[in-house]
């Protein structure tokens, strides 16, 4: 409804709005570049301060998933087949730990360790730029997800360097930035696992949606599935929690869009927190992981 908007995009808008007072709704938004925070969206006919109702954020009541351009379709289904044994890298800057003076890193290594000794999965760790880079350059790397426990750099056209400066930063301050993986990890040599990559990066100032512009075209050429991942600056402990909690629901079967829309009203209608909406979806919301993975024994 900005000045410059025609009756193209006002006609959006009044959609936009229309839909948000209906029941739960699976929203797909499909564009190549166009990355906004949708789920962020707040669709009320006026804003205003002393009366915001939290169900008029898009995804705070609806299914949102922003739907990646895959030019070769290497995925053409939405189910993560975990017989025998589900594939699991935990990417994670260790660094973290030192710098918020809390045992995030420690504790989401935790956890997945419970995850392997309980069976069914199998937990890679990787804790340096050099390791996430050449995983990412074989092509036998059988991962089926992808996480980034991190920190994360977005780089504009008008900043020098521009996208491919976009940044990954692990430990040691090792950085990994798109230019690096075109380069030394090619996106002609796809990964067989198709995985869904987790971007969950935290206390990174510098982060925007521009960030998946490069990183998303990236991965789909690799052969992932998709992305997800956070958009903006995330408090760590919050991303570690949030993690946790995602993963107790997806590993178990629950599809995507359904994990981050239940996850989001629990924090918002439980805990006050609306930080879940920072989350996006660059994937089908349908994706699950099947057969569930029995969690009854992690702690």
């Amino acid at each position: 409804y900005g000045p410059a908007a025609d009756a193209q995009a006002n006609l959006l808008g009044d959609r936009l709005r229309e839909m948000a007072r209906q029941e739960t709704l699976k929203i797909q938004i499909f564009s190549q570049q166009f990355m906004l925070p949708w789920g962020m969206l707040y669709v009320a006919d006026e804003y205003d301060p002393d009366d915001v109702n939290p169900e008029l954020f898009l995804g705070l009541k609806h299914v949102i998933e922003h739907i990646p351009l895959q030019p070769g379709m290497r995925v053409i289904d939405t189910t993560v087949d975990s017989q025998p044994g589900l594939a699991v890298s935990l990417n994670v800057n260790a660094d973290i730990d030192r710098q918020m003076g809390m045992p995030l890193i420690a504790g989401q290594r935790s956890y997945w360790e419970q995850i392997g000794q309980a069976g069914g999965v199998e937990v890679t760790v990787r804790e340096s730029g050099d390791e996430v880079t050449r995983a990412l350059a074989d092509a036998a790397t059988a991962d089926q997800i992808l996480y980034f426990y991190c920190h994360a750099i977005s780089k504009s056209l008008a900043e020098g360097g521009g996208p491919d400066d976009s940044t990954l930063v692990l430990s040691g301050d090792q950085r990994v930035t798109l230019g690096d993986l075109n380069l030394f990890a090619s996106p002609k040599k796809t990964l067989p696992g198709a995985p869904l990559v987790f971007i969950n990066a935290c206390e990174s100032a510098e982060l925007s949606p521009l960030f998946y512009d490069g990183f998303v075209p990236y991965f789909m050429a690799k052969g992932a599935r998709g992305v997800i991942g956070t958009e903006c600056e995330t408090p760590a402990l919050f991303a570690a929690e949030w993690a946790r909690r995602f993963f107790d629901r997806f590993l178990a079967g629950e599809p995507l869009g359904q994990a981050f829309l239940g996850l989001r009203r629990e924090f918002y209608y439980e805990h006050g927190n609306l930080l879940g909406l920072l989350y996006a979806l660059y994937v089908d919301g349908d994706t699950q992981v099947v057969p569930g993975v029995n969690l009854a024994k992690v702690g």
